[in-house]
């Protein structure tokens, strides 16, 4: 091999390496990227992240690339880098990881329900994802899941390229089958060709004769790294043939130690430090004392081919020869290696790089270093979405020291709050808490356990009067402490103490200049007013909280705030369509946070209010949302879902499934209106489905329900328990129970609403139709309007199902010819046969039967068997002959 020797006697080595672009890989990748996911799948060294930066180098249309590196292995590792990565697309993501991870770290499959977080911030987003060494987290089986459940929520909208040495966990199979993918760029298509081979030789301005360029090849297997090594250092093809049965990674190994061999001391240190940084960041090299660290890259370029420029100005080691260089530094020794781990720290420190000096000094036992940085960035580092990191470095055996250090023991146990681990977690946060000497950690451990134990309904006023009582504590940590003791006073019956509060609260948040401080604390005052019964005030302080973190990305508290103030709306205000907007705003910000508890209460909100809106497609679309989530509250999902569906089958005048919905839910609901309802719309399916005798019995059960002494606090409902006896009524109605019918439309209304007004007004109507045939109902369309501008548009359908009852009841006598068969099939239907049974009765084929059941119907003019029996028996043809 000869390389050509410039005027100054240099040799010349063609300048800074740039690999060669190599034109027939990107268009293997451009035939792949005919579909939406792309694999380029093959080991160590194989040029996979060259090629796809040459491939996105040549589009045009938006990309964006993540690198993910040894810190992103574990789920939440690999979602802070990805966040990381999505930052000018989907600028909340970061901030709400933390939390998103927290609220799904206890699921049974917390990577796919954090890739519909994602998506949430991802949705708007229209071009290329490309993840890059992806193997670094394929050991986490979450985040496959992760990924896979992203890509399939994000058909239509993002084409996906990933590189890696793996496909574990990945649908390749499905993939392919339904034309998601392409077969994977492999090892075979990333080999040197012998004119990629030559191309490469005549860009490093090296001579070789094409004998032992080849040879070359067969020595390495076409191996794009050993080969680029190999002929930018010159190496011959007899120096691998001695280690030719070895793997590649050995061949590697021998190539590496070539190129170390020729580095100065100098060279040597800038790369082994080099090597102990994520990527090479030449501020930070300077720090460490290589002042050169510009010109050393430079040069280093110009005759090694393991430094990448991925971006202008930014650099990283190929990451075979920088676990090369690391093992460099351990064979040195360890006194060597600490100190310069720990100088390396402490310019990462200064930079703000808070993670990685963190890791660092644990790494090489600083415990000192360590503990000074958990004090003051501990629960900084978690709320970033470092949990990952603090809870491994806080389980390392630095020293004892360490190991029972209070401050340690504090963070230990958020991290097991955030768990689940409530008993264990606090106790822990007690110890630490008192052997505490830093007072800003110690408030902070104070006012968490403090929330913690209020939502456990524990009384959290020692620990907050404790916070209170702290010298040197900021006001904004007091503030929040101050509104939620006020909320936990409010609540227990204490409202001077609650009041005395929030004046305390609003004085110091004059002197906050923190939105995401101002939003939290806007909830909790908002809390403490609807505890104490002042809803005008709880309003105003939810809508300021909302405003102030939807503003900020703090999505937890505004959905929260959105859905106190849906509540507040329906059940305060009897505002339906303006808590369905409050609802929805909930439901996207419970989304963005990655809140599925609150994302769930919201769709619930929303299921029920576009069911009472008679909105059937809608009501549809959000049961499949809520089916998607991992549901925290199953019997509250499957109660709502259960009687929306009952309501639709109603509508669309399938009773007996509507009767059957309703009936195993009709001891499920939390309030007595909302039961009261449920039952009266059991009793009135049942009467529509002509079960008379099964509809009397609920009704007289709601008729005692209704009796009762409800004094529902809230307008909303009373306006429910006005609808149940409406419905009530309706079934008496139907059902021919007239004298009943009238005395419950006799009874006072409670909610004083125009709807509800309206809808007893619809029903009396019904009733004196129900009286004769020469009454008409002219005012019932008017009424049916009223209902309808409310949003209670679904009772109005049932008062047009009994209005037609009531038709067909009253309509001109029309002779109805049955033969004797149809008569003897019709009873046997009464009598609750089926079609089977009725065939071996009568002695005829059960295909007979069936056309005498089709001919039945279309005689009574009924959609169904149900129907046709309950027209018969209004019209008396099961009445026996005497």
């Amino acid at each position: 091999m000869i390389r050509p020797v410039r005027p100054d006697g240099k040799i010349e080595t063609g300048g800074a390496f740039v690999p060669i672009v190599r034109r027939r890989v990107i268009d293997r990748i451009a035939s792949a990227a005919m579909q939406r996911v792309v694999l380029i799948v093959a080991p160590a060294g194989y040029g996979k992240s060259v090629a796809m930066r040459q491939y996105l180098d040549s589009l045009t249309e938006p990309h964006i690339r993540y690198d993910v590196l040894p810190e992103n292995g574990g789920l939440l590792g690999f979602l802070r880098g990805f966040a990381d990565a999505l930052a000018e697309v989907a600028p909340d993501a970061r901030g709400t990881l933390a939390g998103a991870y927290e609220k799904n770290a206890g699921s049974q499959s917390p990577g796919a329900d954090l890739a519909l977080w994602m998506h949430s911030h991802l949705r708007s987003y229209r071009g290329i994802v490309a993840i890059d060494d992806l193997h670094v987290a394929q050991s986490d089986r979450e985040v496959a899941r992760f990924l896979v459940s992203l890509i399939e929520r994000t058909k239509g909208n993002v084409q996906w390229i990933i590189a890696s040495r793996a496909t574990s966990g990945l649908p390749i199979g499905t993939w392919l089958a339904y034309g998601e993918s392409d077969l994977a760029i492999d090892e075979h298509d990333l080999r040197f060709s012998v004119e990629e081979a030559k191309e490469a030789a005549r860009s490093f301005r090296l001579g070789v004769r094409d004998e032992e360029l080849i040879e070359l090849l067969q020595l390495t297997e076409g191996w794009a790294t050993a080969m680029t090594f190999a002929l930018r250092s010159s190496t011959r093809s007899v120096d691998l043939r001695n280690i030719s049965s070895m793997t590649r990674e050995m061949i590697y190994r021998y190539l590496a130690e070539q190129v170390y061999q020729t580095l100065s001391q100098e060279e040597q240190q800038f790369i082994e430090t080099a090597a102990l940084l994520p990527e090479i960041d030449l501020e930070v090299m300077v720090a460490s004392g290589f002042d050169r660290a510009n010109a050393l890259i430079e040069d280093l370029r110009a005759r090694v081919a393991f430094i990448n420029e991925y971006e202008p100005k930014r650099y990283r080691l190929h990451d075979l020869f920088r676990d090369f260089a690391r093992h460099q530094v351990e064979l040195r020794g360890s006194g060597e290696q600490r100190d310069r781990l720990a100088r390396l720290g402490s310019i990462l420190e200064q930079k703000g790089n808070v993670a990685h000096a963190l890791r660092l000094y644990v790494e090489f036992n600083a415990p000192d270093d360590a503990l000074r940085l958990l004090k003051d960035h501990g629960i900084r580092l978690i709320d970033g979405g470092f949990a990952d990191d603090l809870e491994a470095l806080t389980s390392v055996s630095v020293d004892e020291k360490y190991e029972k250090s209070p401050v340690v023991s504090g963070l230990r146990g958020l991290l097991d709050l955030s768990r689940g681990r409530h008993t264990e977690g606090e106790r822990k946060i007690a110890r630490s808490i008192r052997l505490l000497d830093v007072p800003e950690l110690r408030a902070e451990l104070t006012l968490r356990l403090a929330v913690n134990l209020t939502v456990r309904r524990t009384s959290p006023v020692d620990l907050i009067c404790g916070l209170l009582a702290e010298p040197h504590v900021s006001d904004s940590l007091c503030a929040e402490g101050e509104a939620l003791l006020a909320t936990w006073y409010a609540r227990a019956g204490e409202p001077a103490k609650a009041e005395q509060l929030i004046a305390s609260v609003d004085r110091r948040s004059a002197l906050l200049q923190d939105d995401e401080w101002l939003a939290r604390v806007a909830l909790r005052v908002g809390n403490a007013f609807d505890a104490l019964g002042v809803v005008d005030k709880a309003r105003q302080r939810w809508t300021e909280a909302a405003e102030l973190a939807s503003r900020c990305g703090l999505w937890s508290v505004a959905s929260r705030s959105f859905r106190n103030l849906a509540n507040t709306a329906l059940f305060a205000e009897s505002n339906p369509a303006q808590s369905l907007v409050f609802a929805q705003q909930a439901a996207s910000a419970a989304t963005r946070a990655g809140d599925y508890a609150d994302l769930q209460n919201a769709l619930i909100s929303m299921l029920s209010l576009e069911t009472r809106r008679g909105n059937a497609e809608r009501a549809e679309q959000i049961e499949r949302q809520l089916g998607e989530l991992a549901s925290r509250d199953v019997r509250a999902q499957s109660t709502y879902i259960a009687s929306s569906q009952a309501h639709r089958h109603a509508w669309n005048g399938r009773f007996s499934e509507a009767q059957r919905l309703f009936g195993s839910i009709i001891d499920r609901q939390a309030h007595a209106s909302d039961q009261a309802l449920i039952r009266s719309s059991y009793a009135l399916v049942l009467a529509l489905d002509g079960q008379l005798k099964e509809s009397g019995s609920v009704a007289s059960a709601t008729r005692e329900l209704l009796r009762k002494k409800h004094e529902p606090a809230q307008r909303f409902g009373a306006l429910v328990f006005d609808f149940a006896q409406a419905m009530l009524a309706l079934a008496e109605i139907v059902a021919g129970r007239h004298v009943a019918a009238e005395r419950l439309l006799a009874r006072r209304l409670r909610g004083g609403h125009d709807a509800g007004r309206a809808m007893h007004d619809a029903v009396e109507e019904l009733a004196r139709v129900a009286k004769g045939p020469n009454y008409v109902a002219q005012d019932l369309d008017e009424h049916l309007r009223v209902i309808r501008a409310a949003g209670f548009g679904g009772y109005a359908r049932y008062i047009e199902h009994a209005a037609e009852h009531m038709r067909r009841l009253h309509q001109p006598e029309t002779k109805i010819s049955l033969t004797s068969q149809e008569l003897s099939v019709l009873r046997g239907l009464a009598s609750g046969l089926n079609q089977k049974q009725i065939a071996a009765q009568m002695g005829r084929s059960a295909f007979t039967v069936q056309t005498h059941i089709q001919n039945l119907i279309e005689k009574l003019g009924c959609h169904g068997r149900t129907e046709a029996v309950s027209v018969a028996r209004a019209a008396g043809l099961l009445e026996e002959k005497m």
